[in-house]
């Protein structure tokens, strides 16, 4: 079985989706300032970063998926991305379902896995509890991930970035201006951009993983 290395791409939903989850401006940590104007104007500047978008692509009650990139063993480059976020998702389901599917590996694969299932069950699609159960543990069997393999059961080793793990292994680093905070301004005007953007990520994902002893 070959295993499928993979990267999602998040950008926030319309205002309109979002609308239910404003924030009180009240409730927006504004350090140490106390002088009343200052304070209504940092609020102010909060609440239209909030209406832009600005950190809801990392929040799935937020965001959803706006790409999913994939590598099937030692195959080419490929990707999931509709304006139907549910039919992306049923694609990647069916995908990992496959019974020719091995193990399925990320940088940090706990974020993604976790962002894929949230918006799974907001789209309505129900994740088989074999998948979530083998997420849930210590040491899964179906989900790698190269930031875990890399800290060898450390749990206080750093967070180490998937750009620093490739650069230690020789992989060339990304050459484009995209950056994984700005995907969703790029996503706007340069979807091509956005997806060699994430074909980087995938592709250096395999080659950290093949480096440090997987299949």
């Amino acid at each position: 079985m070959s295993s499928v290395f993979y990267d999602i791409e998040t950008i926030p939903l319309p205002l309109a989706q979002r609308e239910h989850m404003r924030p009180n401006p009240w409730e927006f940590k504004t350090g140490n300032l106390k002088d009343p104007e200052k304070l209504k104007v940092k609020r102010a500047e909060m609440m239209k970063a909030w209406d832009k978008g600005e950190g809801a692509a990392l929040d799935p009650m937020l965001g959803r998926i706006a790409l999913i990139g994939m590598c099937v063993g030692d195959g080419p480059y490929e990707f999931i991305a509709d304006d139907d976020e549910k039919k992306m998702l049923l694609d990647w389901w069916k995908l990992v379902g496959d019974s020719e599917t091995g193990m399925c590996i990320a940088h940090n694969f706990r974020f993604d896995l976790g962002f894929i299932i949230r918006r799974s069950w907001l789209n309505g699609i129900s994740v088989p509890m074999r998948f979530i159960q083998n997420a849930e543990s210590y040491n899964p069997s179906m989900w790698g991930d190269t930031m875990k393999a890399w800290q060898l059961g450390d749990r206080q080793l750093a967070y180490v970035s998937l750009e620093r793990l490739a650069a230690v292994f020789g992989v060339a680093p990304y050459q484009g201006e995209v950056t994984g905070k700005e995907f969703w301004k790029w996503w706007a005007k340069d979807k091509q951009a956005c997806i060699d953007y994430n074909r980087w990520d995938v592709e250096a994902t395999r080659e950290c993983w093949w480096q440090m002893g997987g299949v």
